[in-house]
């Protein structure tokens, strides 16, 4: 029998997939973010790409009420699949960045260190949270980690 904490580790699991899938696949950072209404919740943009790479810090009620809206979107007339009809450069840049950290989330593994161009953007100090982040939440093995880390590094060796 499945423990309560499998079942909502199991449901947040299962949140970040629909989230990677729907940004991927179906439509972008923007209209994800208009469609799940969450300016009116006084929800930054920021906070929302925070949650979409690490849907764990949701706060429960409120990722319940995400992750049942999302599992039921295609019933929705309101949802819409297709990405927002245009983006600010902002906006761009986000929907990059969230795209690239959940590729590493789920396919760092698999992944080449050069396919990163934004995470190594980042202040050094972002990316060894980001890193951490990836590692202590069980997202990525340390191995993989590393390997990363030490390309980062090198970039910032080279730049020196």
């Amino acid at each position: 029998m499945k423990t309560n904490k499998l079942i909502i580790q199991e449901q947040i699991e299962e949140l970040g997939m629909e989230l990677w899938g729907i940004l991927n696949f179906e439509t972008d950072i923007k209209g994800l973010y208009d469609y799940l209404k969450i300016e009116p919740a006084m929800i930054s943009m920021s906070d929302f790409i925070e949650w979409v790479v690490f849907p764990e810090i949701i706060p429960p009620d409120f990722r319940h009420t995400l992750r049942m809206k999302l599992i039921t979107r295609h019933t929705d007339a309101v949802y819409s699949s297709e990405p927002s009809s245009e983006l600010t450069l902002e906006e761009t840049v986000y929907q990059e960045q969230v795209t690239e950290w959940l590729h590493y989330k789920y396919q760092a593994h698999n992944a080449s260190e050069q396919r990163f161009y934004h995470l190594y953007k980042m202040t050094p100090k972002a990316v060894r949270q980001f890193f951490r982040s990836m590692y202590l939440n069980g997202h990525v093995s340390e191995d993989t980690n590393l390997r990363f880390l030490t390309y980062y590094y090198g970039l910032q060796d080279e730049q020196d």
